[in-house]
């Protein structure tokens, strides 16, 4: 998938409706969580930050495997060939790295943020 098929995914207003329940759904688990990173993000997205919402929909659009499926030949995309178990799945497996990209908990440059041997399961 070309990368303006991507951002065509991103910016379709039925998707990102799609991709925001999901986020809503994973931040209400959030809210009061040990990790302040993680209930900072959870509070941006439910308060309907448009930073952290395009963030969302940005990763989303990326996941690998999700965004071909998407693709028609003509180069148009039809976002309603992804399921919404891939929606949720992306959404979950891209909510640590969202909070990395504008929390960042330990300081280190946002790549480094994420250590998945010390973090809670999603």
């Amino acid at each position: 998938m070309s990368y303006s098929s991507q951002d065509k995914l991103r910016i379709d207003t039925e998707f990102q409706a799609r991709v925001r329940s999901c986020v809503t759904e994973q931040s209400n688990n959030f809210i009061n969580d040990a990790r302040p990173d993680f209930h900072n993000l959870a509070s941006d997205a439910l308060r309907g930050a448009e930073h952290v919402l395009d963030s969302f929909y940005r990763c989303v659009a990326t996941a690998p495997g999700l965004a071909a499926e998407v693709e028609n030949p003509d180069g148009t995309i039809d976002q309603s060939k992804v399921s919404d178990l891939e929606i949720l799945s992306a959404t979950q497996s891209g909510y640590p790295m969202v909070v990395s990209l504008w929390y960042m908990p330990d300081g280190l440059p946002w790549s480094g943020a994420w250590n998945q041997t010390t973090a809670p399961a999603l």
